[in-house]
């Protein structure tokens, strides 16, 4: 069996160097660098990663990820697209081979992507990424958020893990290329979700609520509805309720708008409602493993929430119970500690920290 690990670069010496370590148990490890101005080639090879180098007069990710593929040699049986800024966990290559030779059947398989961590290291955001992929029969598409499939798909899963250590200090703006998706694929809800998504991150509160109630009449992914309601009830203060009890609907087993509508009635001091949505959050144990999952969902906000509602309404075991979850989950916090001592004490007249 062999195996490469590849990827695409611009200017990305700060990190090249241990995308190739944590990736060295491959037979084959490829960078496409479409035009780095820093030593990310130099570094690479020196590092001893093949590096061929490509520039595109319009960029477009699927392409140029396609162009990787088309890179590697045609005897290589499967690929993982790892990008510069992602590691692989150590014993990535036994795991991997084992789950291949244990579902024969599969044509495509996803890895364990952490994004995020706790503050106790505990991973936060994460998601099943279907990222390995064979050489052959399997194509990049979509211009920006692209994602790879197989022909036929089939999709199988692995106990690979890989991280995200992202340089925060990089400026990222996909709002133009989100744009231009949105022209060249007016039908395509995924690009719309997106780019209404970017227009919010940017504060084009107009923009995003135009494009997100378009977004919605494309029919996509339900929870990508669901979570384009969500940000439709950030656009839209007066009918935040209205929005986000229909995000709800949407995806009856997705945290994330619970833990939203729960914020929303606290933030309006309707405790009781309040308490009701945080607990029928948290009664969603299993997290669901997609990419809009966040990680306030699975913290100690809705824990949170709840102690202090079931304590207003004077519910003291209740907000108890909930005030020494929500105190685990985040031990530094001394605002949360010093909650717990007032729930523990039964319900006096006196506040308690409601910062989040």
């Amino acid at each position: 069996m062999k195996i490469a690990v590849y990827t695409i670069t611009l200017n990305e010496a700060k990190h090249v160097k241990r995308w190739a370590e944590s990736a060295k148990d491959a037979d084959y490890r490829l960078i496409l660098d479409t035009g780095s101005k820093d030593n990310t080639v130099v570094t690479a090879e020196k590092a001893g990663v093949t590096v061929v180098t490509k520039k595109f007069k319009k960029f477009k990710f699927d392409e140029a990820r396609n162009a990787a593929i088309d890179a590697l040699p045609d005897d290589i049986d499967w690929c993982i697209s790892l990008d510069a800024d992602e590691v692989l966990h150590e014993g990535w290559r036994e795991s991997l081979e084992k789950d291949i030779i244990n579902q024969p059947d599969a044509t495509q398989f996803s890895f364990n992507f952490i994004n995020s961590r706790f503050p106790d290291g505990t991973p936060a955001q994460q998601w099943a990424r279907p990222m390995i992929h064979p050489r052959h029969n399997a194509r990049w598409k979509w211009p920006i958020h692209e994602i790879i499939e197989a022909d036929p798909c089939i999709m199988g899963i692995t106990r690979v893990i890989a991280e995200h250590f992202p340089d925060r200090t990089k400026p990222r703006t996909y709002l133009p290329m989100l744009k231009q998706a949105t022209k060249d694929l007016p039908d395509d809800p995924r690009m719309s979700f997106y780019y209404g998504r970017e227009l919010c991150y940017h504060e084009k509160w107009d923009l995003a609520n135009k494009e997100l109630r378009r977004c919605l009449t494309l029919n996509g992914w339900a929870y990508e509805k669901s979570e384009t309601m969500v940000w439709l009830s950030r656009c839209n203060k007066n009918e935040a309720e209205q929005w986000l009890l229909k995000a709800c609907a949407e995806t009856t087993d997705r945290r994330e708008p619970f833990v939203e509508l729960a914020e929303l009635y606290f933030n309006e001091q309707r405790w009781e409602p309040a308490l009701g949505m945080a607990q029928r959050a948290i009664s969603m144990a299993n997290k669901n493993l997609s990419y809009i999952s966040e990680d306030k969902a699975w913290g100690f906000l809705p824990h949170h929430i709840a102690a202090i509602c079931a304590y207003t309404i004077k519910a003291t075991e209740l907000a108890a119970h909930h005030g020494e979850i929500a105190s685990q989950l985040l031990p530094e916090d001394e605002n949360l500690k010093k909650n717990l001592e007032w729930y523990r004490k039964g319900y006096v007249e006196s506040p308690v920290e409601e910062s989040f």
